[in-house]
């Protein structure tokens, strides 16, 4: 189809195509150094969004709140038998309730998150690169 455009009008799609993106961003008023960021920010964002809550219930797992109960031994257990003995509440207790039910994301979905932080990070970084070799900033 686009090799059909091309011949019936003389116009390549995809040169059609970039000066449609650089009108649309005239008119938004960003640049496409500025869009890059913005994108990159984005994906950091939604990766981050992703891996961040199942980093933290590991680590309130590995602490020992468990979905069994407190760990016997654990970091959990000393706190419990220092500060609290028998009467937990506050704190102590939210954590227990976050470790007993909170799920880690499956490992596609951590994957995911993963690829888009990646992603997002390295285009952060090529458009920090581009920029101090052309000695603009934002």
């Amino acid at each position: 189809m686009s090799s059909e455009l091309q011949r019936s009008t003389g116009i390549d799609p995809t040169q059609l195509a970039r000066f449609g993106a650089r009108v649309l961003l005239n008119q938004i008023g960003l640049s496409a150094e500025q869009l890059a960021r913005l994108a990159a920010g984005a994906l950091l964002t939604v990766g981050s969004t992703i891996i961040l809550p199942s980093i933290g219930i590991a680590v309130i797992n590995a602490i020992g709140f468990t979905s069994a109960g407190v760990a016997a031994g654990s970091l959990a257990a000393t706190i419990q038998s220092v500060f609290c003995g028998a009467f937990t509440g506050g704190l102590f207790s939210a954590f227990q309730s976050l470790g007993a039910t909170a799920v880690i994301a499956s490992p596609p979905v951590l994957g995911v998150g993963a690829a888009l932080v990646i992603i997002g990070g390295v285009a952060y970084v090529v458009s920090k690169v581009r920029e101090s070799r052309r000695g603009v900033g934002l």
